[in-house]
């Protein structure tokens, strides 16, 4: 199941950039470099892991909303909401869209993602809802092992990694709105620093957290620096990748996990910038 959403998170990466560059060369350049992604392919072909379903439901949701399909793109967003938590970061700001053009717009968007997100996982664990949230506490409580993680652990830092970039996402979204500087590009470089930055502020990062961020920064990429994008991605992508794989083998061994740490840091910190600044300097040429 994995290896059939990295195969249609592909195609919507395609479509993305085909529709935000014009260029099909590009559009299928950005494709490959997805299917060919180690990190994914090992993710999802080895491990059986499954961060491209929330994945491919975040980037179809942004997509949908771009042609002005709102309630499809709500549908979607909670699809990928139901499918892992960190969706909802792409909630308010979403809704905060041009497209939704008065305040029952933008009320209706919200209702309609938490309604849908709710019945549907309601639906699914009615029968054993109880022992499912048993399991999922129990799981949380009993970790110990952080990842690659070097941010500090309390009781609610997973939450407040996902808060603090949600407040940041919003706040951003609200003033390109007001400054009617709310389009797709900006949103998709925004979108990937604040999911850089909930991965970093995480007290417990996997390599699989990395498919969050990859597509939405892999197309920004693309279509901020067209031809010199598809190098800054697969080299992205194969640092990430490298890094990911590392620690699978040796999460055992301290030391190297240390090493992988900061080199994630350290790349999550360079996209961050990269993500920011370029965006920042196109907004002052314009």
């Amino acid at each position: 199941m994995p290896i059939l959403f990295d195969s249609l998170l592909s195609i919507a990466i395609y479509f993305a950039v085909k529709m935000f560059t014009g260029s099909r060369r590009l559009a299928i350049a950005s494709q490959i470099l997805w299917i060919f992604n180690p990190l994914a392919f090992v993710a999802s072909a080895w491990y059986g892991l499954f961060d491209s379903i929330p994945a491919l439901f975040t980037l179809t949701s942004i997509l949908v909303l771009t042609i002005s399909r709102n309630i499809a793109s709500a549908s979607m967003l909670a699809q990928g909401i139901v499918s892992k938590v960190y969706p909802l970061l792409y909630l308010l700001p979403q809704a905060l869209n041009p497209s939704n053009r008065k305040l029952k717009d933008i009320v209706t968007y919200i209702a309609v993602a938490v309604a849908i997100s709710v019945a549907v996982e309601v639906v699914l664990s009615i029968k054993c809802f109880r022992k499912a949230l048993e399991c999922q506490l129990s799981f949380h409580l009993q970790r110990i092992d952080r990842g690659l993680s070097l941010a500090p652990y309390t009781p609610y830092s997973s939450i407040a990694s996902l808060s603090i970039s949600t407040a940041i996402l919003t706040i951003i979204a609200y003033l390109m709105r007001i400054r009617c500087r709310y389009n797709a590009e900006n949103y998709f470089a925004w979108a990937s620093t604040c999911t850089a930055l909930t991965i970093a502020l995480n007290p417990f990062i996997y390599p699989h957290y990395l498919i969050w961020l990859l597509p939405l920064a892999l197309i920004y990429i693309i279509c901020r620096f067209e031809e010199k994008g598809i190098a800054i991605a697969l080299l992205y992508i194969l640092i990430f990748s490298a890094i990911g794989i590392a620690y699978w083998k040796f999460y055992r061994i301290s030391s190297i996990v240390t090493i992988l740490s900061i080199s994630l840091y350290t790349a999550l910190a360079s996209l961050i910038l990269t993500t920011t600044l370029s965006n920042i300097s196109r907004k002052q040429k314009l």
